[in-house]
């Protein structure tokens, strides 16, 4: 063998080995670039239906009750009936209408009351000051 003969082995040696370097890396990178393709196309389509439903016009919400939610506001009632029937024993008045007031009227029955108790003092600061007078003449 001569030496040109080598060197034209060996070049081609060389020229296979880089080949087979070459392929595999060559290949992820088009398969790569094909799944980067398909996960923007999948993002793209996930955008195009979030899109769509937020344009759709939404159902209205669910008239159900939160069980839990309906015991606090029976237990407030309850706490309103009580606190107005309270008071109308204390002032001569009906203890179970006002109750009855006090749980399915809470805020406006709890203002009546006040204004009732307003009234009530008034009249009886009056009463006393008739009475002061009236006994201070004689």
């Amino acid at each position: 063998m001569r030496p040109a003969t080598i060197s034209h082995y060996s070049r081609i040696l060389l020229l296979a080995i880089l080949a087979a370097f070459a392929a595999p890396l060559t290949l992820p990178a088009q398969e790569g670039s094909s799944r980067t393709e398909m996960r923007i196309r999948d993002l793209e389509d996930k955008v195009t239906r979030l899109e769509e439903a937020a344009s759709r016009p939404q159902p209205a919400p669910s008239t159900k009750t939160d069980p839990a939610a309906a015991g606090a506001l029976t237990m407030v009632a309850l706490l309103f009936g009580s606190f107005c029937a309270l008071w109308a024993q204390n002032t001569n008045r009906s203890a179970l209408l006002w109750f009855i007031l006090g749980f399915f009227f809470q805020f406006f029955t709890v203002i009546i009351l006040l204004l009732k108790n307003h009234s009530d003092r008034r009249a009886l600061a009056l009463k006393r000051l008739r009475k002061e007078i009236y006994s201070g003449q004689s």
